[in-house]
């Protein structure tokens, strides 16, 4: 039996709809082999990418299902092949024709980096989370940032007082023009009762969908967490043992004892320029008499 592809379909949109990054593509198409298709080593191929296997869901007969993800990089408006293989045991390869979509300009977050190079503890409930993040294809970014911290949980919206850009130096601008904009987020760690266990999480983050802007790509950057709630400093709690503590008011002390003993003797040892009524009185008798 002759392995045949044939009526590549996208199931869900029409003839011109632009998908953006990282948006599932669902795609169907016929197939006959000498074996079930879902094990003739399916594969697509999506515009220059390298085949990449496909997970087929099998619907009547001949026909077979399966989802991709658009690229998370798209720089701007373009189309796209998509095309799909499958090989039977006899070596024979079938080969759909080309399916065309039509891919949006997206943002592109990248390298995303937690700049606390100075806290080398879990972070504990709470507590804020620097992060940078590298966002490109826009002048600047109009939607609000989203995180989470585990899959399984809702995206959480980042207010904007949490968003700081990252100025860049004109010489570097010149130098590297296509880098894009850098923001520094200060994410929350998750509260107490939010936190699973100790143990380290990949904090996700993505731009959501904005009037004029597509929703980015997802970013994921590893996070150690402690169940344990976050305390700010306070004066009191400073992060001073109580060695230090005791140190600095010693210290504080002895500068003003030195000060107090400074200024006794400064104006003991100064003679006194203003005399008294008895002095003007020895003073005028200590004449000589003729």
């Amino acid at each position: 039996l002759e392995a045949k592809v044939d009526n590549l379909t996208d199931t869900i949109n029409t003839t011109g709809y632009k998908y953006t990054a990282e948006q599932p593509i669902k795609l169907s198409f016929n197939a006959v082999a000498a074996v079930n298709a879902t094990e003739a080593s399916p594969k697509y191929k999506l515009g220059n990418s390298e085949p990449v296997n496909a997970t087929l869901t099998q619907k009547e007969g001949n026909l077979y299902e399966f989802t991709i993800t658009a690229p998370s990089d798209i720089s701007e408006d373009s189309k796209v092949n998509i095309t799909v293989s499958i090989t039977d045991p006899a070596g024979q390869t079938a080969n759909s024709s080309e399916l065309q979509i039509s891919l949006g300009k997206s943002p592109y977050l990248s390298a995303p980096t937690v700049v606390a190079e100075n806290h080398t503890e879990p972070f504990k409930a709470g507590e804020y989370i620097p992060v940078k993040v590298t966002f490109q294809h826009f002048e600047a970014k109009t939607g609000s940032f989203q995180y989470r911290f585990y899959t399984d949980q809702e995206w959480i919206d980042l207010p904007d007082d949490n968003v700081t850009e990252v100025e860049t130096p004109s010489a570097i601008k010149k130098l590297h023009a296509d880098e894009g904009k850098k923001y520094l987020l200060n994410i929350p760690a998750p509260k107490y009762e939010d936190i699973k266990k100790d143990g380290t999480v990949k904090l996700q983050i993505r731009l959501a969908r904005s009037n004029d802007q597509a929703q980015s790509n997802i970013i994921e950057t590893e996070v150690s967490l402690q169940k344990q709630q976050y305390v700010a400093p306070t004066p009191e709690n400073s992060g001073l043992t109580g060695g230090q503590k005791a140190g600095i008011v010693i210290g504080v002390l002895l500068a003003v004892i030195i000060i107090i003993l400074i200024i006794y003797f400064v104006f003991r040892r100064k003679p006194s320029k203003v005399k008294s009524s008895s002095d003007i009185q020895d003073d005028s008798g200590s004449g000589v008499n003729v």
